[in-house]
């Protein structure tokens, strides 16, 4: 049985920002552009890294912690120059 999650570290204009999750395909919509509210399910409440490697850190902690990912840490930039959702 697939888990389909991970630990994803994901830019954002403000930051980069981590956390394990599962269906992340979930935050491009039809028209390949960021769904800000999957975004903001997601990502909301999770601490701004200013750095990639900070981020990769954080995500290495969490894959510690976390008993079983199929895709590992995952690196998403697709998003950098996109403001974070506020809600």
């Amino acid at each position: 049985m697939s888990s389909d999650n991970g630990i994803y570290v994901t830019a954002f204009a403000d930051g980069w920002r981590v956390r394990e999750a599962s269906a992340i395909d979930n935050l491009w919509n039809f028209e390949g552009k960021l769904d800000r509210q999957i975004a903001l399910d997601i990502y909301k409440g999770a601490p701004v890294f200013a750095s990639k490697s900070e981020a990769l850190r954080q995500a290495e902690l969490i894959q510690k912690a976390t008993p079983h990912t199929e895709y590992g840490i995952c690196v998403v930039e697709a998003f950098e120059h996109e403001d974070f959702p506020n809600g």
